[in-house]
C-alpha cells in the first residue's frame, strides 16, 4: 500500500511520524513524509520518501507576531494563526 503522513511541527513533532513511517515501512508499505522542507534531510536521512511543503516551521514560530500570541495563551488565536499558516503550506508535488 502507498502511504503519505502529513507531519507539521517542530523537529520533535516529527519524531513520532517518522516513527510510524518507519514501521509501516517496515511492515512492506510504500511510505512517503510529507514536511516542511528543513526537515527534508532529516526525512531521508532515515530512508523514507520525502514530499517538501512550504515553509519553515522553526522560523515560523520565532515570528513576534507568533511569539506574543504565544506568550498570551490565546489557544484561539494560537489556533487560528498556526491553521492559516499550514494553509500557506501547500504541498509542492
Amino acid at each position: 500500500m502507498n502511504i503519505t503522513l502529513f507531519g507539521l511541527g517542530s523537529h520533535g513533532d516529527m519524531q513520532p511520524y517518522l516513527a510510524l513511517g518507519l514501521g509501516l515501512r517496515q511492515a512492506g508499505h510504500q511510505v512517503r513524509l510529507a514536511s516542511h522542507e528543513n526537515f527534508g534531510e532529516f526525512i531521508q536521512d532515515s530512508g523514507l520518501d520525502f514530499s517538501p511543503m512550504r515553509g519553515n516551521v522553526q522560523e515560523l514560530v520565532q515570528k513576534p507576531e507568533i511569539q506574543a500570541l504565544l506568550d498570551s495563551g490565546n489557544f484561539v488565536a494560537i489556533t487560528r494563526f498556526t491553521a492559516q499558516a499550514s494553509k500557506d503550506a501547500s504541498i509542492k508535488w
